[in-house]
């Protein structure tokens, strides 16, 4: 039997702050019991295939760990619910739980990537009241006159979302969430120019190293956003590898990475750090090796000991130091132009730039390649946590 459309007038009528609408169905049901004390429910009969209303601009399915079991009739409910409430937010809130987890994937599938709605996992009905009270609060926590974006209002969510993967507690979630958006700008770009130049042996070559670097991070985050989408699993190169090849495999690489590349990556960004910050100190030759080393092991203890310490002060660390990068950055670019705009670019002509000293061979090549590598590493850091992006039509 199909259900009705929701009227006109129920969606344009946003519920009061703190209250949802509910479909008549749910009196008395364990989930609304558990809504009480938080929010308060209007009961409404003319809310078609729609479970909840939050506002006139996000509504609310809810598929049961039964409904997922039985077969699949859900997926033609859920076709409804997008069609009959196209011009709103669409939630799907399903029940992850032991036995309907085997179904689980392909409801995501299904729900985020040919549907385009968001797909929020819980456990219980209780824990389902739960994030509904967050959604209904938190669209109105700072903005009861609702002119808040939807998408703010999910940020909470999120939060819970990447709570919920084991051994991430709140506050490695808020340290995880934080950390993405200044983590790409690396340091990498400081680096690497003096070893692609060097291992290139000329000016033109170098370029065509970073052009052709540059290539290959493309086709990688491509390759990436397409494992992303047909493996929608956190983890990233751990998760694919496992998918693939087995948990010898992912184990294998896992334990590389925590043990040797990580670290070493870490390693190098501090020797850099320290050699920039002993130059001036020693302006006629090379920063003693005891000193960049000694620099080194404290700039990474004194790191680990602030993430440890507090969140907002790392964030605040690695905001500045951000902020510190692009200006870096855009210092260097802004000499070169003026360079270029004043006639200095004698060595950027062809005559001039594929001259070599000595031909670079096949080795030095690829080790001008590596160091171009590392300043365009990054681009798959997103796949880390695929699994627990809200709403990728929207976010990303």
């Amino acid at each position: 039997m199909e259900s009705k459309p929701v009227p006109a007038k129920l969606l344009n009528a946003a519920p009061p702050y703190g209250h949802i609408i509910t479909h008549e169905k749910w009196r008395g049901s364990t989930l609304v019991q558990s809504l009480k004390g938080s929010v308060k429910t209007i009961f409404e009969e003319e809310l078609g295939v729609v479970d909840f209303c939050l506002s006139n601009k996000a509504c609310v399915l809810y598929v049961s760990e039964s409904d997922l079991v039985a077969g699949n009739g859900y997926r033609r409910k859920i076709v409804r619910f997008r069609n009959a409430n196209s011009g709103l937010q669409g939630i799907v809130i399903v029940e992850k739980t032991h036995l309907s987890e085997q179904y689980f994937s392909g409801l995501q599938k299904f729900v985020v990537l040919e549907l385009g709605l968001t797909l929020l996992p819980v456990s219980t009905a209780a824990e389902a009241a739960q994030l509904i009270a967050q959604l209904v609060l938190g669209e109105n926590k700072e903005n009861p006159f609702r002119r808040k974006s939807v998408s703010r209002l999910l940020e909470p969510v999120v939060l819970n979302l990447v709570q919920q993967i084991p051994g991430v507690g709140k506050v490695k979630a808020m340290q995880l969430l934080q950390r993405f958006p200044s983590n790409i700008i690396g340091s990498g770009i400081f680096i690497s120019p003096k070893g692609v130049l060097e291992h290139s042996g000329s000016v033109g070559l170098a370029l065509l190293v970073w052009m052709l670097g540059g290539g290959v991070a493309a086709l990688g985050s491509l390759c990436y956003a397409e494992l992303g989408v047909t493996i929608p699993k956190s983890g990233g190169d751990y998760s694919y590898v496992t998918e693939i090849f087995g948990g010898l495999v992912g184990f294998l690489l896992l334990w590389s990475a925590v043990l040797i590349m990580y670290p070493t990556t870490l390693a190098v960004i501090a020797l850099t750090f320290s050699n920039y910050v002993l130059q001036p100190v020693f302006p006629y030759c090379v920063p003693p090796y005891i000193a960049t080393r000694l620099l080194s092991t404290i700039c990474i203890l004194f790191l680990t000991w602030v993430n440890c310490y507090s969140v907002r002060l790392a964030t605040r660390i690695q905001d500045a130091f951000t902020v510190g990068k692009l200006m870096a950055l855009g210092l260097i670019i802004t000499v070169g132009l003026v360079q270029i705009f004043g006639g200095n670019y004698e060595s950027l002509t062809p005559q001039v730039a594929f001259t070599f000293n000595k031909a670079p061979s096949i080795g030095q090549i690829a080790l001008a390649f590596l160091h171009a590598s590392f300043a365009f590493s990054g681009w798959n850091f997103l796949n880390y946590v695929t699994e627990e992006v809200v709403d990728p039509r929207r976010l990303v």
